[in-house]
């Protein structure tokens, strides 16, 4: 009898083994594309998050559209919140970071909307932006990288060094007092 003549086959055994390397090549190969897709996503929402920080501590803020923008974030974080089971550890952590930011700057510009839209009584203090104190707590919020929270620090410093300081309004306003103006004038900080 001459030989078969065709191709022949591996043993069963390699051949489980190369369908269990292939099953965990292509598991690592997901969960590579999921991690490395997280990775932009949130320095692409961090980068917005940190626009929008700046945006709301301008006098002349669109708080309509920048609560639009925190929406579009906010959705943003939580997709990439259902995959925080596959993350690394330092992309986890840096999604938790921003999405607790952007909520916290989510809920103070609704909270800013709404008070406009019911003309609180206070009308200059609904005009204000979110204060230093408030872009301070965004600051520890730790969703953001060294870099960034480095940019809103010089933000903040520049905005402080631009304005008048405390010891300075309080000696103009008791000058102006002195001299029977009456006028008291503040200065708003653009935070």
């Amino acid at each position: 009898m001459s030989p078969k003549s065709g191709n022949a086959r591996a043993p069963l055994a390699v051949r489980v083994a190369m369908v269990v390397i292939a099953v965990v090549m292509a598991a690592a190969t997901a969960w590579a594309a999921i991690n490395l897709y997280a990775a932009v996503s949130c320095n692409d929402a961090a980068r917005t998050l940190e626009q929008n920080v700046s945006d709301a501590s301008q006098d002349a803020a669109d708080l309509e559209m920048l609560r639009i923008r925190q929406q579009q974030v906010d959705d943003q974080l939580d997709d990439m919140q259902l995959f925080s089971a596959l993350l690394l550890p330092q992309i986890r952590h840096a999604v938790e970071g921003n999405l607790n930011t952007s909520r916290q700057l989510t809920q103070r510009t609704q909270e800013e909307i709404d008070r406009q839209q019911q003309g609180g009584t206070d009308d200059q203090q609904a005009d204000q932006p979110i204060d230093g104190q408030d872009a301070e707590e965004l600051l520890s919020g730790g969703g953001l990288t060294e870099e960034q929270r480095q940019r809103i620090e010089e933000l903040l410093q520049s905005n402080q060094s631009s304005t008048p300081s405390e010891s300075t309004e309080t000696s103009e306003a008791e000058d102006s007092d002195a001299t029977g103006d009456g006028n008291e004038q503040t200065e708003v900080k653009p935070w």
